[in-house]
């Protein structure tokens, strides 16, 4: 029984696959023919237009700093603590001089 039911759900996600890859160059092709077969748009392209365009890609820049600059933050903690205690009894030998007792 579940090798038929396994024959089957494998039988379903090979068609799912063809009809993905059958999608895909569809879309492909489609959209190379938009590409090849367009008019002119006859736009103009002021200053103001550039200013905002460079001020969008500065502003994308600004927000993965800031958004991935916490979590990089935490990881680097997180590989300072895994550091140190790996590495905890060789620093210490090293830093920590000898007790000198003298009797």
């Amino acid at each position: 029984m579940k090798n038929i039911i396994l024959s089957v759900i494998s039988k379903t996600g090979d068609k799912i696959k063809s009809n993905f890859e059958k999608m895909k160059i569809l879309f492909i092709k489609v959209l190379v023919l938009i590409f090849l077969l367009n008019n002119s748009a006859y736009a103009y392209f002021d200053p103001g237009s550039g200013a905002f365009i460079v001020q969008s890609i500065i502003a994308m820049f600004g927000i993965m700093i800031f958004y991935l600059g916490y979590p990089i933050r935490i990881l680097k903690n997180i590989l300072k603590k895994i550091r140190l205690k790996l590495f905890k009894s060789k620093y210490d030998e090293v830093i920590t001089p000898p007790n000198d007792k003298k009797n």
